[in-house]
Formats: C-alpha cells, structure tokens, sequence
C-alpha cells in the first residue's frame, strides 16, 4: 500500500516542482493557490481512485489486472463489439490523446520553456524550450517505460528522488528562510549587493542540500534495480519522495542558519523588497539647483518614453513612460522580464493632439476599445510590444483633473526615435 501511495505521490512530483512556472503568471496570491489546492491534490487523487477501482474490475473480468488502459481498451475490443462499445472506445482514446497533449503542455513544456529560457535568454522562448523538450523526450524513448508495469513504477520512485530534492529546497527557501520576502528587481542583474548572488553566482547551501536529498535513496534505488541491500534503505527508498524532501529541506535550512544569506530569517510578510526607487527610469534631472527644488517651479527632466498610435493617419497617440535600457531588454529576451522593472508605472497615457498635447489617463473604455483587451497590463504589453521608443527633453505640470479624465501631463520638445 505504501508502495502504491509513493508512485501516487512521484506522479504529482512533476507539478509541484512546475508551480512556479504558473504562479507568477498569477495576477493575484487566490489565482496561484486555489488551483493548486484543488486541481493537483484533488484532481490526482480522483483519476488515482478510479485507475484502481478499474484495475480491480479487470481481474475479475478478464482473470488478470490490466493496469494499461490502452490495453484494457483494446480487450473491449475483442469478440464482435456492438456499435455504442467501439464509440465508447473511441471517444476514451480521444480523451487519452487529449489528456497527454494537456500532461505534457503543463508538465514538461512549459517548465523546459522557463528554465531554457532563464539559461538562454537570447537564444531561447518557452516556444523553443517546448520544442527542445519535446525532441528530447522523443530520444529517450519514453515507450520503453511502458513495457510493464514494474518498469513504470520504477521509473516514477526514481523520477521522484531527484524531484523531491529539488521541492524540499525551494519550499524550505520562501516559507522558513526568506519567509516570504523576495527582490524581483535582483533576479534580473548580476550585481554582488543582489540578494542571489550568493557566492560568484551559485548557491552553493542548496546543491548540498539536493545531493543530499538524493544520497539517502541512492542505496534503496539499487535494491529496486535488482542489487541486494539491506530492508532499511529499502524501506526508506519506499518513502523516497518523504525521505529526500525532508532530508534536503533541513540541509538547506541548517546551511544558511550557519552560513546567513542577504534577506533570509526575517519576519513572515509576503513583499517584494526591489528598491525600484534607487533605479528610477531614466528620468535624469537637467537641472538640481536647491532654489528651483525649493520653490516648485516646474524642473526639466528626460523621458523615455513608448508611443502606440493605433494607425498611421490618426492624430491619437498612446504612450507609457519607460526605462529605455530594461526595454531594450524586456523587447530581446521573449518579453519575460516583469513590466515592474520596464515602465514607470502601469498607467497609459492618450493625447488626442500628438507630442504637444495634454496627456490624460486613458480611460478603461479607452483601452478596452483601442487594445481589445479589459485588462491594463494585457494593453500595455500590446503598446510596448508595438509601439516605438522615443525620447522627450521635459516633462512639465504634473496636475490632476475630475476622476474621469484623470491624471494630466503636458508635454513638450518630444523629439522621435526608433526601436
């Protein structure tokens, strides 16, 4: 039984060490967590049900547990089959073919995407990641795990070891050291002062902590290709997804008790720490006497900026201010890294009559008509994706209007450049 509740257990190793990768598409902390409460743990544990309910039933159907569903489906199959068993059949296989395109899109595709893409930014999308993951999985011949049974539980205990590891790292990483702080802003330069620079760039706590997790299963994994070991390390290997996520979570822990990373055992409080203040965009002062800082009169500063016009011959220009560098790059590496770090802010402003105009807030309806989308980050994405970059020497009167033409800014000496 145990046995049983481990290959469970290995089977859902692949999304919980994917979370991530889905959550911080998430535009709100219920979006990452209610799916992850119901759809692994519940989902699992239903189609788990139902696999034993149906490998039961064919033993005493057919005299032998079928636990291949596609071999269960080709013995209804056998005799002469009415017309509803073979559309049954039918419409199962269906589902099965569906149901691996979805599998291998949520478990493989998209963390191969992400984790090539963070390697290989220049090079590489989560479109080609997906690609490479999916030659690769095609050269490592996965149809020999399916020979029998025994193969494929074997295969899902070890696929485990290695997981587990991995989850007992980054789970004892953002709940008992970082204890929900994080820095955004430091995952994209590679700067000493950064809280994952770590040393000369490699966490060093954590690959001892993973090699460890692996090491406490190594002996039991040998006993289940076959060696002759002692009945401890197997019974530990038959808790292998337990053993090396508990193993490599304390490791972890313990390492930086002793050895204190920048940012970790503070008290509990989701928050992004990135001081985006001390990186302001772009928006270098001309002119800093103390007077003109003193009376408030209006001070010149530089804008970047990216300007959307929805056609060539329209007067209406859409724009956002941005931080000219973290474009550039934010438009090289597949769009992946946060807009926090590329616009000054998530407003978009129109102006109906070009660089010399007042700019206004768009308004949602604006935006919703404009970009076909409800959402402003969705808008946004679009206007820097097509817009072009253009600098403007001052920015004057910053003001505030009533709240349905909101926020005003006039503009003026904008002068164009391109992407």
């Amino acid at each position: 039984m145990v046995i049983a509740i481990m290959s469970c257990v290995s089977n859902m190793a692949t999304l919980i060490t994917n979370a991530p990768d889905f959550a911080s598409r998430a535009n709100t902390p219920s979006a990452a967590v209610w799916p992850q409460i119901f759809g692994i743990p519940l989902g699992f544990s239903i189609v788990s049900f139902l696999g034993i309910i149906v490998s039961s039933s064919s033993t005493v159907i057919y005299g032998e547990p079928v636990w291949n569903p596609i071999d269960l489906l080709g013995k209804l199959l056998d005799g002469h089959p009415s017309g509803a068993t073979r559309f049954g059949v039918w419409f199962i296989s269906a589902s099965f073919i569906l149901a691996q395109l979805g599998t291998n899109i949520a478990a493989n595709s998209v963390s191969a995407g992400c984790d090539l893409t963070a390697l290989f930014p220049r090079f590489i999308n989560i479109r080609r990641g997906g690609y490479v993951a999916a030659i690769v999985g095609l050269v490592m011949c996965p149809w020999n795990l399916l020979k029998d049974s025994n193969s494929f539980t074997s295969y899902l205990s070890a696929y485990s070891v290695f997981l587990s590891s991995i989850a007992g790292v980054m789970i004892s990483e953002y709940w008992f050291i970082r204890r929900g702080h994080y820095r955004v802003a430091d995952l994209y330069h590679t700067g000493r002062d950064g809280w994952y620079w770590y040393t000369f760039g490699i966490n060093w706590r954590a690959y001892a902590a993973y090699i460890s997790g692996i090491l406490i299963n190594v002996v039991g994994f040998a006993g289940a290709v076959g060696r002759t070991v002692p009945l401890g390390a197997t019974r530990v290997y038959q808790l292998s997804f337990f053993t090396g996520f508990g193993v490599s979570a304390l490791i972890y822990c313990t390492l930086t008790k002793l050895f204190p990373t920048p940012g970790s055992w503070q008290p509990f409080e989701e928050i992004d720490e990135s001081d985006y203040k001390a990186r302001e965009r772009d928006h270098v002062m001309e002119d800093s006497d103390d007077d003109k800082k003193g009376s408030g009169a209006s001070v010149d500063v530089k804008e970047v900026k990216v300007v959307y016009k929805p056609d060539s011959q329209s007067t209406d220009e859409y724009m956002a201010i941005v931080n000219g560098e973290e474009y550039q790059k934010w438009l090289e590496v597949s769009l992946s890294i946060p807009l926090a770090l590329v616009v000054d802010s998530y407003d978009i402003f129109h102006s109906g009559q070009g660089a010399q105009g007042i700019l206004g807030k768009a308004s949602k309806q604006e935006i919703e008509t404009v970009f076909g989308v409800k959402k402003d980050v969705d808008a946004l994405e679009i206007l820097l994706s097509k817009g072009t970059l253009q600098t403007g020497e001052r920015l004057k009167h910053f003001g505030t209007t009533n709240d349905s033409r909101g926020a005003r800014i006039t503009s003026a000496g904008a002068s164009g450049g391109g992407r």
